[in-house]
């Protein structure tokens, strides 16, 4: 975790928080890149499942006050890097014993990190449009399933769409999904 923060002391406007990488570029949103990684095992071995997305804090806290539950810290919308995605794939598992030492594998996962960042930002750069709240949620990619679909009827209530939310909730959008149609209500409600 010290590599992770020191690499983003060399990242401008980026912090190390939360095990995540953390850029707060406007004041409506945050943009992340978690690397999500699991340190364990005898001998050592790492994993990583990383992903890129956004925290939305007005998303937050409507949702949160929706549905009775605390405000979440995580991305409020995240993609998971494929690894074929990346312009250097690696393995998902980095075990110290095919290394010379721990400090190779460490230095081999590093490597690894500037790869994801690398992708992160440019994903990030090219999915959300910054230049206003409102060019942001609409560049937000429509989510149907899970929270997910919750927020992102959140958004389009946030947009004045309250037609999405309708279609939502008569299923005409994604009727096989699994939304939380309750509580996607209460979002028509807040709005209407």
């Amino acid at each position: 975790m010290e590599a992770a923060k020191e690499k983003a002391t060399k990242l401008p406007d980026w912090q190390f928080v939360s095990k995540r990488f953390r850029s707060r570029p406007v004041k409506f949103c945050d943009l992340l890149i978690a690397p999500f990684w699991n340190f364990s095992g005898s001998p050592a071995w790492v994993t990583t499942q990383p992903a890129a997305g956004v925290y939305i804090k007005e998303v937050e806290d409507i949702s949160s006050h929706l549905s009775g539950l605390p405000l979440r810290r995580t991305a409020t919308f995240s993609r998971r890097i494929r690894i074929d995605d990346l312009n250097n794939p690696f393995n998902l598992t980095v075990y110290a014993k095919d290394f010379g030492s721990q400090g190779e594998a460490v230095a081999q996962v590093m490597r690894d990190l500037d790869n994801i960042i690398e992708f992160g930002q440019a994903y990030l750069r090219k999915q959300y449009c910054l230049d206003s709240k409102e060019s942001f949620y609409l560049s937000v990619p429509e989510e149907t399933r899970g929270i997910w679909a919750t927020h992102y009827c959140i958004v389009r209530g946030l947009l004045g769409d309250t037609d999405y939310i309708k279609r939502v909730l008569r299923k005409e959008i994604d009727p096989e999904g699994h939304q939380e149609l309750e509580l996607i209500g209460k979002v028509l409600d807040y709005f209407s």
